[in-house]
């Protein structure tokens, strides 16, 4: 290898100057000290060869055997352990943003810049960027083997004028093992205080050198469970708000709701509701029950200067104290509650069964491959020829239920409860003195079971470099143009991968919404009328749920 040759060239000229010492000592003449030669480094940032303690920027290393000795087996955990990638950091608890890497992947950010400003090295050189979503600018560092990993070079100045704009916060270059004969073997297990977020490692290193070559394979497998948000005290009831009067006391519950609302600490994120432009705003599904006049809908509340049109079912309350009324109760039974509570599990969807069996870590399995191999000529020069390739893969399941609907419901159709020219549809905004404004168009929301809930994300990543390196012994003198040497080389890399998520068709749904009709039969038909269309009652979103099957799905 080449750094045995260096080594060797090193202790010759350590030992010749130790000999002309000892003789200039015996002759009497004034000793001094010969500066020990340094062998050849690489310091990340900087095209001239140094050691790091003479480099104005500074850099920090973390040794990768060091960190693995104190449990950091996760490549993102360890990169993301420095303490200048402070902020918020792009991980796998990132499962229900859109992100441009896709769920599941990982990258690195120094000082808050973003992580595409900063650059990620794999023996000082680029990996290419990988994911399945938005626009994936920077790499996936979770494809990196962990167990490989000899030490990570973090150089923490601006880098751009050596390596480009991708530099600007900063530099991280992860060096590889090839330093290890014979068979190594290392496995870890992590398993946490509560259900979920265990983890699996396994490596498996084998490597043989002789005089002036070297050759080495490794592989590594990885698996994390899933830790959902019932897993944890802190997030088992729901996620809520925290509220602080004037003086700086903490109040426990949600503020804004109407007589007859449980106490609840937990925020809203509604459901079962339908939008009526006109009066109401919201009115909520309550089936077989009304208080509008509207069948299978309710309404809490609205605007305190509509009191005067039902002054009999419309009473103002002063919801903050202030003794102005700010709001209009709808309480046709005079009780002063409420006939809707918002924080049951019906309306709510934050802090329901299915929305705390969502993940706050996603689950996560990887597979690495990895090798590497040089040759040294012996020459002068130094020359060598090397390769290294390695292939990841990463397999990711998030579930993120909360998906809502909303299209727009026609005026005209036959399942749109303000449509009075259907069997059940009735003049919505009658309940305001008799108004009158004919058919209104409504926009209902709610929340479909299997409907954008999974995401199952597939990395694939394939990096292969060949290159030759050594010294110009000519340009070595004292009257050349000091210590020179080259690195040639071509990388090739490849990331292909799939986000695979069920979800309703937009087209098929709004062909089954806005073309619905009686036919001549008085049978509710839509599109073309041949059958192929199945018209979608949406409004009323129990019977959805035991419809939705059969509406085609895209994956």
């Amino acid at each position: 290898m080449r750094a045995k040759a260096l080594g060797t060239r090193s202790l010759l000229i350590a030992t010749f100057l130790m000999v002309a010492n000892l003789g200039f000592a015996a002759e009497g003449d004034a000793s001094s000290s010969a500066e020990a030669e340094i062998e050849e480094v690489i310091v990340t940032g900087s095209r001239i060869r140094r050691d790091e303690f003479s480099s104005a920027s500074p850099i920090q290393v973390l040794d990768g055997a060091g960190s693995r000795d104190v449990g950091l087996i996760d490549t993102v955990s360890l990169i993301q352990s420095a303490s200048q990638a402070t902020g918020q950091q792009i991980d796998s608890t990132f499962t229900a943003f859109v992100l441009d890497n896709g769920p599941g992947s990982a990258q690195v950010n120094l000082r808050g810049l973003g992580a595409s400003r900063v650059l990620l090295l794999m023996n000082s050189k680029r990996l290419a960027p990988g994911g399945v979503g938005g626009a994936p600018t920077s790499p996936d560092i979770s494809t990196i083997p962990n167990i490989l990993i000899d030490r990570i070079e973090y150089l923490l100045d601006g880098a751009s004028s050596v390596y480009g704009s991708d530099a600007v916060s900063g530099v991280i270059n992860v060096l590889m093992r090839d330093d290890f004969d014979g068979l190594e073997i290392e496995g870890q297990v992590v398993q946490t205080d509560s259900s979920g977020g265990e983890e699996r490692t396994l490596g498996v290193a084998w490597g043989t050198s002789g005089s002036n070559w070297t050759l080495g394979l490794a592989g590594e497998y990885y698996e994390r469970d899933s830790v959902q948000l019932r897993d944890r005290s802190y997030l088992s009831q729901c996620d809520k708000y925290i509220y602080e009067d004037q003086n700086g006391n903490r109040l426990q519950n949600y503020l804004g709701l109407v007589p007859g609302t449980t106490e609840s600490p937990c925020r809203l994120s509604t459901i079962n509701r339908v939008f009526i432009p006109i009066g109401y705003g919201n009115v909520w599904y309550t089936p077989n029950e009304t208080n509008i006049g509207i069948p299978n809908f309710s309404e809490t509340e609205v605007p305190v200067g509509f009191t005067g049109f039902n002054p009999f079912a419309i009473v103002p309350i002063d919801q903050n104290g202030d003794g102005i009324p700010d709001t209009g109760l709808i309480d046709p039974d005079g009780d002063g509650l409420s006939s809707v509570d918002l924080q049951t599990g019906f309306f709510n969807f934050n802090g329901s069964t299915r929305d705390r069996a969502g993940d706050l870590l996603s689950g996560s399995e990887r597979y690495n491959l990895y090798g590497y191999g040089e040759y040294d000529f012996g020459n002068d020069g130094n020359t060598s020829v090397y390769f290294e390739g390695l292939y990841a893969m990463r397999k990711t399941q998030v579930f993120g239920p909360g998906a809502t609907v909303f299209p727009e419901v026609p005026a005209n159709n036959p399942f749109n409860p303000c449509n009075q020219g259907q069997p059940n549809g009735v003049n919505c905004i009658g309940f305001f003195g008799g108004l009158n404004f004919g058919n209104i168009e409504v926009t209902p929301i709610v929340a479909i079971d299997g409907d954008r809930d999974n995401n199952d994300v597939e990395i694939e990543q394939t990096r292969f470099v060949a290159g030759i390196r050594g010294d110009l012994p000519s340009w070595q003198t004292d009257g050349g143009f000091g210590n020179w040497s080259y690195d040639a080389y071509v990388s090739h890399s490849v990331s292909d991968g799939t986000d695979f998520q069920r979800g309703i068709l937009e087209p098929e749904l709004l062909v089954g919404i806005e073309t619905a009709r009686f036919d001549a039969n008085g049978n509710i038909v839509c599109g073309d009328g041949s059958g192929s269309c199945v018209p979608i009652n949406i409004v009323r979103s129990v019977d959805l749920c035991r419809r939705w099957r059969r509406v085609r799905f895209a994956g």
